[in-house]
């Protein structure tokens, strides 16, 4: 038997789709709210699993305050309503942290151009 597989039913029920054994979860199963972002469903999971201490990679949401969205991609109307969220999801993600070991890592040009 290999790996379980966790599946978010909404974002990733796709992937792997033959892959056993997985587990189909969706954020009300976490105690969050079905539109929270992914981050807090990866930071329920974690503690879960008893992790003390979380990394998260390339997450400038949070490392940076880089929180837009491609404005070409949207209307307007509905990349306001996603910023007001994105920000909303930083301030969750705070608190959800606030009692557990965690950083944050960029890689910088060098590291990428060095793997």
């Amino acid at each position: 038997m290999g790996a379980i597989l966790l599946v978010h039913k909404y974002e990733s029920i796709n992937c792997f789709e033959n892959y056993e054994p997985r587990y189909v979860f969706s954020n009300p199963d976490l105690g969050l709210d079905v539109w929270q972002f992914s981050a807090l469903s990866a930071i329920k999971i974690a503690q879960y699993m008893g992790c003390t201490k979380l990394v998260f990679v390339c997450f400038d949401s949070m490392n940076g305050d880089y929180t837009h969205f491609e404005k070409e991609s949207k209307p307007q109307e509905i990349n306001d309503r996603l910023m007001a969220n994105y920000k909303l999801q930083k301030d969750r993600q705070i608190s959800a942290l606030k009692n557990i070991k965690h950083k944050y890592i960029t890689p910088t040009k060098n590291d990428l151009e060095n793997i």
